[in-house]
């Protein structure tokens, strides 16, 4: 019973109505800001950047892709 506390957290996080436009939002600019890193000479703060951009974008879609496949078992059995 202790373990659906976070799944319950992590469904109504993940089920925001703003979350997608945000999430689009900072990896948009972080990767924009790696960009203009990397064109005035700051090649470290430029992968940074993509780095951080990268890490937003894969986290909630690795979540995402897991919750579908838990969905799939569920409807399967």
């Amino acid at each position: 019973m202790a373990r659906t506390a976070p799944r319950n957290a992590l469904r109504r996080l993940s089920s925001s109505p703003g979350l997608e436009p945000s999430l689009l939002a900072v990896t948009a600019v972080a990767l924009a800001a790696g960009g203009v890193y990397r064109l005035v000479g700051a090649a470290e703060l430029a992968d940074l950047c993509w780095g951080i951009g990268t890490a937003v974008a894969v986290v909630p879609a690795v979540g995402w892709v897991l919750n579908a496949l838990r969905r799939d078992k569920r409807e399967s059995t």
